[in-house]
């Protein structure tokens, strides 16, 4: 009996695809890192001051603040004073000592 031409063309295909589909494919490349050196991976950089004061009056109350969960958990240290709010002074303080790790 002899063996038709096209089965074997026919069956090195379906060898070779079913070899293809059993490899596992290789995990996706992590993309570049978009953080800059010297700055935490775990706390994103703090808001625009005129971000977080709401009410656009000047101040960051703490209700204001809760819109930021670090500056909320900071809120007393940042206001110094104990007034009840952060002034716009008081928060770019704050913002350099978060950029350089305080």
């Amino acid at each position: 009996m002899k063996t038709p031409i096209l089965s074997i063309p026919l069956l090195s295909i379906l060898l070779l695809s079913a070899g293809a589909l059993a490899q596992t494919p290789a995990p996706p490349s992590a993309p570049p890192s978009t953080i800059p050196p010297g700055s935490s991976q775990t706390t994103p950089p703090p808001p625009p001051f005129e971000a977080l004061d709401a009410n656009s009056d000047g101040r960051i109350t703490s209700t204001e603040a809760r819109a930021d969960r670090v500056l909320s958990s900071k809120f007393a240290m940042v206001d110094k004073q104990g007034k009840g709010y952060i002034s716009k002074e008081e928060y770019q303080v704050y913002v350099k000592g978060e950029r350089k790790g305080g």
